[in-house]
């Protein structure tokens, strides 16, 4: 999934490496996943990347551009990697250096809330769906683990 826009990708292993289908379309793939660098060729296309998990999410690093993707196992359900209600979390590990909206704010879904910076880029979490920013549990300047809880937060 990215955004609200979910794709069904199938992968076959290949001679060499996996042949890879998204929406009737085949290429072929290679490459190699080093704990976050990404290195791989797609039908003779060369990316260099970075690669970070954090649960059901990945982060996608490539050519300036952060690709926030949600991966979901149709044989394993126990969310539905839109993030968790009553609270966001910090997707990865990094500093705060904004806080967008004020406590007590009633947002609609997208509203940039607050900016995380990791891995030099800057992330913003956003609304996930229309409701109130009942607390915020960080300030600007503070260091964040991976799955924090940053945000309280109040769907209507």
């Amino acid at each position: 999934r990215y955004a609200d826009e979910e794709k069904s990708i199938q992968v076959r292993y290949a001679k060499q490496g996996y042949e890879i289908k998204i929406d009737g379309l085949s290429t072929t793939a290679y490459g190699r996943l080093d704990k976050t660098s990404l290195r791989a060729d797609f039908g003779g296309r060369r990316i260099s990347a970075e690669v970070i998990v954090a649960g059901e999410k990945r982060y996608l690093f490539l050519d300036g551009l952060c690709w926030q993707l949600s991966a979901i196992d149709p044989l394993y359900v126990p969310g539905d990697g839109r993030g968790s209600d009553g609270g966001l979390t910090a997707p990865m590990p990094g500093r705060i250096i904004a806080i967008l909206a004020s406590k007590g704010a009633k947002v609609e879904k997208g509203a940039p809330l607050l900016i995380l910076e990791a891995m030099k880029m800057e992330n913003t979490l956003t609304a996930p769906c229309s409701g109130t920013v009942a607390d915020f549990r960080c300030e600007v300047g503070d260091q964040v683990k991976d799955g924090m809880e940053l945000i309280d937060f109040v769907a209507d």
